[in-house]
């Protein structure tokens, strides 16, 4: 994480699913990093450098239909080309704490 990406989910159309998208932290065109079907959200750099992000992504003003759950995904931004399909289901993780305390 060197700080010349920022990351972000976005839209190519008002039709089109959500993706994630790289730009240079100086500026310049947004780059396509996922094409995921169902789409793509909430990016996140882990500290060894994979882009994780959640998939697939509710329809704004519909009820949660799909028959698959969302589950997190991990990829390689340098090593897997837009379009690629090259990711991972992050393992389950035991439960966190919360602010309060309380675990979930």
């Amino acid at each position: 994480m060197d700080g010349r990406w920022i990351y972000f989910a976005g839209k190519s159309s008002e039709q089109a699913d959500w993706q994630i998208y790289k730009v240079n932290a100086g500026g310049g065109r947004p780059q396509l990093v996922t094409h995921m079907p169902g789409g793509a959200m909430d990016p996140a750099l882990a500290a060894h450098e994979e882009l994780v992000f959640s998939c697939p992504v509710p329809k704004a003003g519909r009820l949660w239909t799909t028959p698959t759950p969302a589950a997190l995904y991990g990829q390689m931004p340098s090593q897997a080309p837009a379009g690629s399909h090259s990711v991972r289901t992050a393992p389950s993780a035991p439960p966190f704490c919360a602010m309060g305390g309380s675990s979930s």
